[in-house]
């Protein structure tokens, strides 16, 4: 699964891609593709409507999916995730 992620103070416009083993971020400002294990993640809570990713590092952002956007599969892949 993919998303973008758009940092509007910190210069992150990226494609994230969500997999069991791996998250991989495709910088679009810059010629970076870096892969983060699931430690990069801090928290994962979910509302009716959205999952909400807290990113784990220094200057701390977080990654909101709306689940409408989302499969049932996805959504089941985020649920066992929190």
């Amino acid at each position: 699964m993919a998303a973008r992620v758009q940092g509007k103070n910190m210069e992150f416009d990226a494609e994230v891609t969500f997999s069991e083993e791996k998250i991989t971020i495709k910088h679009r400002n810059k010629d970076l593709v870096e892969t983060k294990d699931w430690n990069w993640i801090k928290k994962i809570s979910a509302t009716k409507e959205r999952f909400v990713l807290v990113v784990n590092q220094r200057q701390q952002f977080v990654i909101s999916l709306a689940k409408e956007g989302l499969t049932q599969a996805e959504i089941a892949f985020f649920e066992t995730k929190i």
